[in-house]
Parts: C-alpha cells; sequence; structure tokens
C-alpha cells in the first residue's frame, strides 16, 4: 500500500484490524464481512509490526515470546533468532535470552528492536502480516536487510507493507495507490508507472533521494 503522507494508509489497516468501523461500506475476506468474525478469532490471525515499535523492559525472551499464548521452549527461540540474524547478539549478552533489556529496550539499537518484532510475528506464525513502514526509523544498510529478511521469511503468508520503499514495492504481487482516502490504482511495478501518477511521482522522489541523498 502506497500514498503520499495523510492519504489514509495507516487508517486503512486500522479498518482492517477492526479498530475502526466503517462508516459505509464492508471489508470482506473469503466474502464474508469481517465484522461479522469473532473478534478475538480474527485478530488472532494478523500480526502487525510497526515502525520503531516498543519493546516493554523485560528480558530479552519476554520481548520475542510477547505475543505467544504458551511457554515457548528455547530450541524454538534459538531457531527464530537464528531466522532474523540475531544469534550474535544474544551469545554477546551477558545471560543470554535472560539478559534485561532495560525501559522500552533503550540498551539495544533500533535494528535490533525491529529484529525482535520480527521475530514476534515469526513465533506468532499468524495468515496474514501488516507492516506499517517497517524501516522508516533505520540507517539504509539495516533496513535493506530488514526488508529483505520480510520478503524472504514470510513467503507463503499474505503480507501487507505500507511502504515508499521501493524494494517492497517492486517485489509486490499487487500494489494498492492511495490518494486522499481513495484508491487511485492497483497493479504491478510496471503497469502503474504508465498509468498512475502519484505512483510515478513517489517512485521517481524516492530515486532521487538514493542517487543524491537527500
Amino acid at each position: 500500500i502506497v500514498g503520499p503522507s495523510g492519504s489514509g494508509k495507516t487508517t486503512l489497516i486500522k479498518l482492517l484490524e477492526r479498530l475502526y468501523i466503517p462508516a459505509s461500506g464492508v471489508i470482506t475476506i473469503g466474502g464474508v464481512n469481517i465484522n461479522e468474525l469473532n473478534l478475538k478469532a480474527w485478530r488472532s490471525k494478523l500480526a502487525y509490526v510497526v515502525q520503531d515499535a516498543g519493546i516493554f523492559g523485560g528480558t530479552l525472551r519476554e520481548a520475542i515470546c510477547y505475543s505467544s499464548n504458551h511457554d515457548v521452549p528455547d530450541e524454538r527461540i534459538m531457531d527464530i533468532v537464528d531466522q532474523v540474524g540475531l544469534r550474535d547478539i544474544v551469545e554477546s549478552l551477558p545471560e543470554k535470552l535472560d539478559t534485561k533489556l532495560g525501559s522500552w529496550g533503550g540498551t539495544i539499537s533500533g535494528g535490533q528492536r525491529q529484529r525482535i518484532v520480527i521475530a514476534r510475528a515469526l513465533l506468532q506464525d499468524s495468515d496474514i502480516l501488516i507492516f506499517d513502514e517497517p524501516t522508516s526509523a533505520l540507517d539504509p544498510e539495516t533496513a535493506n536487510a530488514i526488508s529483505d529478511m520480510i520478503l524472504e521469511k514470510f513467503r507463503g503468508k499474505t503480507v501487507i507493507v505500507i511502504s515508499h520503499e521501493l524494494n517492497y514495492i517492486a517485489a509486490a504481487d499487487n500494489i494498492v495507490v492511495i490518494n486522499n482516502g481513495k484508491v487511485e490504482a492497483s497493479g504491478e511495478h510496471g503497469f502503474l508507472m504508465g498509468n498512475s501518477g502519484v505512483y510515478r511521482e513517489l517512485v521517481e522522489e524516492q530515486s532521487y533521494r538514493e542517487v543524491f541523498g537527500v
């Protein structure tokens, strides 16, 4: 999902999560209005990763297993840790998984926090993954590593990404362009470059920043 700031991208996600109820129209999945589904059951199908996600004060184990409803064996946690590229960090910590992270994860970097939140999503194993600008607060190298990881680790899932990052955009099966609260166009990258002025401007602006570093 792409579009200018304030166009309604995050609002659309909140509607999907049923944090808001549509004033008109319906959202359906498989022909069923999502508002007719059991709320707890519906949200159990979703995993939501936002930019600069917060980590409550506690241990690394607690941070990773935050969304889990059951005790998770160390072997499973370390498998997830490997997948998100955190093993070296874990091995360097004085108490490994039981090391305290500090208030709001203040003792770790922004990239490490994002990897922990993505580890939660992997552990949750939800059917639908929602990423709202998951790399916008990170440096380019870390952002590229995390975006590549998302595209690789969640194959076979329904992945919804709000992003201006070209590596997400070009890889998407379908791109939805939101402008002033409405869907302006949808389709693959090549189609939209020729048929959506808003989309083309977003891509050209991103390319300009990458080339000139502004």
